[in-house]
């Protein structure tokens, strides 16, 4: 666990094939969670996780 530049706080983490990151914003009182069943060793799956993630944040606080 620990705390980002953003002031979340979280982890990432995985193993082959498989993705996590948790993160929790203490001001607003929301967590984000992201499992994938992928191996992001191209920059195309990394790219393509970071777009999820930020989709996440753009509606968070509309669910």
């Amino acid at each position: 666990m620990g705390f980002g530049y953003t002031g979340f706080i979280g982890h990432t983490g995985g193993d082959p094939g498989v993705v996590s990151l948790l993160f929790f914003d203490p001001k607003s009182g929301i967590g984000r969670v992201l499992l994938l069943n992928t191996n992001l060793s191209g920059k195309a799956g990394g790219a393509a996780m970071y777009k999820i993630w930020d989709t996440l944040a753009k509606y968070q606080h509309q669910l």
